[in-house]
């Protein structure tokens, strides 16, 4: 009211906002008042152009704001219950390798055929004692925060190691384009790995090959022995194994977050149709 006497409020807004709110009792005076205040508040060079209607549209986004921290938590449990690979993470293979015995690379996808006898021989070893975790790195995308070990398949698989590795021993086998690399695969790894032939190309195809020659080679070693089997030709098609997410990973959540605001508005709705009607 002094702020009406002294000028600074033109047209009598402070008047205009307080018989507003006993007309219309559903009406924040909070959000009305607090906003008045606050420009009242700034320099007035800073000040916009303002009257009960611009005031009563700029409380009316607080129940959008209001919202946020709901839309926070909500996006909080989808990342809990979205499986790892939908998330962006520094290391794909980690998070794979935790529920699974093999990582295939993003791209080009592996063979599907491959990919059967390297799983099945990755779950002889673990039959046999030998529970050895195979990692196919076929390029930079494959190592997401740490592109700079592509290459380098010792270091890597060190890397990876010690995130898969909790109460107890995890044997590793890394295979990249250059080579091969193992981590508490056992005192006789780096000798069986010696013989092993290297991958003929860089594709997903022949990282899969070198690693199901490899892998029998490394039971050994180990004191666990599996058989070789047979290692079927062709090119690579079919779906990729690796760390992609399907389509649904992606579309699930914004699903619910548009649900969540449509509903918040609903509500918003209800409400003022019921205060109109009261």
């Amino acid at each position: 009211m002094f702020a009406e006497d002294l000028g600074q409020l033109e047209e009598h807004l402070f008047t205009q906002i307080v018989d507003d709110l006993i007309s219309s009792p559903q009406r924040s005076s909070a959000d009305d008042l607090g906003a008045l205040f606050d420009w009242l508040n700034r320099a007035a060079a800073h000040r916009l152009p303002l009257s009960a209607r611009a005031l009563g549209a700029r409380s009316s986004l607080r129940p959008v704001l209001r919202a946020l921290p709901a839309l926070a938590a909500l996006g909080l449990l989808l990342a809990l219950i979205l499986p790892p690979a939908a998330r962006a993470d520094g290391d794909p293979a980690s998070d794979v390798l935790v529920s699974q015995g093999v990582y295939y690379p993003v791209s080009p996808p592996t063979s599907p055929a491959l990919a059967r006898v390297l799983d099945r021989l990755a779950a002889e070893a673990k039959r046999a004692h030998y529970p050895l975790k195979v990692a196919l790195i076929a390029s930079p995308d494959d190592l997401g925060s740490v592109p700079q070990l592509f290459g380098k398949p010792d270091r890597y698989a060190a890397f990876l190691g010690s995130e898969i590795t909790f109460n107890s021993r995890q044997p590793l086998l890394v295979v990249m384009p250059a080579g091969f690399g193992s981590y508490q695969a056992g005192p006789g790894a780096a000798r069986a790995l010696e013989g092993a032939p290297r991958p003929e190309g860089s594709d997903s195809d022949a990282l899969a090959r070198a690693a199901i020659a490899a892998v029998p080679r490394l039971a050994g070693a180990a004191g666990h022995p599996v058989a070789a089997p047979a290692v079927p030709g062709g090119a690579s098609g079919g779906r990729s194994r690796g760390g992609g997410a399907p389509w649904w990973a992606f579309v699930l959540p914004l699903l619910l977050v548009a649900g969540g605001v449509a509903l918040l508005s609903r509500r918003r709705q209800a409400g003022q149709a019921e205060g109109v009607e009261s």
